[in-house]
């Protein structure tokens, strides 16, 4: 389903001809809500950085990391810091009896910081969820819109009806919404699941 299907539809489930301005913000509605429930592999994706920098801008598409390791000069593979050990982390003197030789980082707003600071430009591979590619008149379609257009429909229709005034359908949205999502994650988890067995049963053959 395209972006202008999408936005025809929307329209034709409400039985509107007067929402046209709107529809798009229903629609940015729903990504945000799909952005914060959905993680499969359609999102991985992987980018390099390369910086001195301490701290690492997040890519405009970042979601969630997977992991991310140096690659230059020397590969090496970064630990993530746990929320309750930052404050041990950013001690200044702490910071100073640690080795560069095993850098840790935590996310810091909408960036990492690498702890301890590099002394040299370091090249990053990062592997991390990616949002869900916002519709557009110039993007018009993405992986969710094309395999899974009821979640985008749904979820749309949701954001529309305290719009409206229609509280008595949020309930009837929200349902068929959340199983559409929850039926897209499923139907990921199995692959990816049946994929570690066929990789195990492979290597056990080996």
């Amino acid at each position: 389903m395209t972006f202008d299907e999408l936005k025809s539809n929307i329209g034709d489930w409400l039985n509107r001809t007067d929402l046209t301005s709107v529809i798009p913000t229903f629609i940015t509605l729903a990504e945000a809500r799909l952005n914060r429930q959905l993680r499969t592999t359609n999102q991985y994706t992987r980018a390099d950085i390369s910086t001195s920098d301490q701290y690492l801008s997040m890519p405009s598409d970042f979601l969630e990391m997977r992991h991310i390791r140096i690659t230059s000069p020397k590969e090496r593979d970064l630990v993530e810091i746990a929320a309750h050990q930052i404050n041990e982390y950013t001690d200044t003197n702490f910071i100073a009896s640690l080795s560069d030789s095993h850098p840790r980082y935590f996310v810091y707003g909408n960036a990492l910081r690498i702890i301890p600071a590099p002394s040299q430009s370091i090249t990053y591979e990062m592997f991390y969820y990616a949002k869900v590619l916002a519709l557009s008149t110039t993007n018009t379609s993405n992986w969710v819109s094309t395999s899974h257009p009821d979640a985008y429909l749904y979820y749309s229709l949701l954001q529309a009806a305290p719009y409206l005034g229609e509280d008595e359908r949020i309930g009837v949205w929200a349902q068929q919404a959340e199983r559409a999502v929850a039926e897209i994650q499923a139907s990921d988890d199995r692959r990816r699941t049946k994929g570690s067995r066929h990789s195990l049963n492979f290597e056990a053959m080996s």
